[in-house]
């Protein structure tokens, strides 16, 4: 047995973090009440914390007749979208009308892993920026993600799996020139709006699911962030924007991140940050902050949107021995539960919506239970493509509730 003073200090996984393996697993994510026993069922749900959501939830009533925007903003358990897929689908599923994909990231030609319901691929060669590898040799976009051409002419090919008939460009520097347009159905008939700063969108007169665009920079400062994959002018979008080992501290250093939000035309902003703040030093008054700077700087820019704070669930961290370099052991995050009460100290104190995952997945103690029904991922950070659905889907439960209950009685 190790003692305490033989222990190094706490391995931060950080390659790990910023670079997820992910294992699919083979436990069924089941719905309601076949949740396994573990999960706290009496737990799943919003604390809404003196928050109006009644407007929200009619809108989503009637997105058949006008757009309904979600904007997540999270990190690993995010960027490969399996979880808010799964809520994803359940919102439109109850509520009837999809707007579209909503946004998509070049996060493959970038260089790192990507959502699976679509592709981004090129011909062209890039120089490239992601959020985490600083510092940043290109402009940094709200996405998380830059690209620059090595020529004046580039070329991206998308497919998705749900229609659309209109691609928004997200960039930054000088806007890019549209030469030509392709889909499956060969040359498209399309429009191309006036660019505003930050972007420029391609209307079809046909519902495709891939498309060539054929692409020219003015200039050397064209830089591309990511696309907006939609559909007609009504329903839900749920757009998601993660990013492998991002904090809140990652999002408040891009420049104008809040305010390229705007552009989604935000209804309700989720926040599911606090893993990756869990494996460095955990200083209540430095997270606060953060948290605050993030949430009041998308306010601003975004005034009618409601916001929902989601609480890390536990996992665990390595420890390495000092005596036995090569070995190494696991042991509870326990930083993680230090995270989460800040998060939902802030949350009550500015009266904002909560979720508190760390307790509906099973409180302390509960990495565990998913590790062994193989929930959660062997790096114990992560979970299985398994777990992430049974995320989603405990999520989706709490989220629809709400907004039922928001519709029918509204806050005083």
């Amino acid at each position: 047995m190790i003692s305490v003073w033989a222990m190094a200090r706490d391995d931060s996984q950080q390659d790990v973090r910023e670079n997820p393996q992910m294992q699919v697993g083979d436990t069924l994510a089941l719905r309601d009440n076949h949740y396994p026993a573990f999960i706290n069922k009496a737990a799943n749900h919003i604390d809404l914390n003196g928050a109006d959501w009644s407007d929200l939830a009619v809108r989503f009533t009637y997105c058949d007749s006008l757009p309904v925007n979600v904007v997540h903003i999270g990190d690993s358990h995010l960027q490969c979208d399996i979880s808010t897929d799964i809520v994803r689908q359940e919102l439109v599923a109850l509520y009837g009308r999809s707007h579209g994909r909503g946004l998509v990231v070049p996060l493959k030609l970038a260089g790192t892993n990507q959502p699976y319901d679509y592709s981004i691929t090129s011909r062209s060669s890039f120089s490239k920026s992601t959020l985490l590898k600083t510092p940043w040799t290109l402009t940094m976009g709200f996405t998380g993600v830059a690209l620059s051409a090595t020529t004046n002419l580039f070329d991206f090919s998308i497919n998705a799996q749900e229609v659309f008939d209109q691609v928004t460009i997200y960039f930054s520097g000088s806007a890019p020139v549209v030469n030509a347009v392709m889909t499956e159905l060969g040359p498209a008939a399309y429009y191309v709006s006036q660019p505003t700063e930050s972007t420029i969108a391609i209307s079809m007169v046909d519902n495709v699911k891939t498309v060539d665009l054929s692409l020219g920079a003015a200039n050397s400062s064209t830089v591309i962030h990511g696309f907006n994959l939609q559909r007609g002018e009504t329903g839900i979008s749920y757009h998601v924007i993660g990013n492998n080992g991002a904090t809140y501290n990652h999002y408040n250093r891009i420049q104008g991140f809040c305010a390229n939000t705007a552009t989604l035309r935000p209804d309700l902003i989720i926040i599911s940050l606090g893993t990756n703040e869990a494996f460095g030093r955990v200083v209540a008054s430095e997270i606060t902050a953060q948290i605050d700077m993030l949430v009041k700087t998308l306010r601003r820019h975004n005034p009618r949107a409601q916001f929902l704070l989601v609480t890390p669930a536990e996992c665990q961290r390595r420890q390495r021995s000092r005596r036995r370099r090569r070995s190494s052991t696991y042991v509870i995050n326990d930083r993680v539960a230090q995270v989460r009460n800040i998060i939902i100290n802030y949350a009550r104190t500015n009266h904002i919506a909560l979720y508190d995952w760390y307790t509906v997945a099973g409180g302390a103690g509960s990495s565990t239970k998913w590790l062994n029904n193989k929930l959660l991922n062997t790096d114990r950070i992560h979970l299985t493509m398994a777990g992430y659905k049974l995320q989603g889907n405990i999520f989706a439960d709490a989220l629809i509730n709400t907004l039922i209950i928001s519709e029918s009685t509204p806050e005083e």
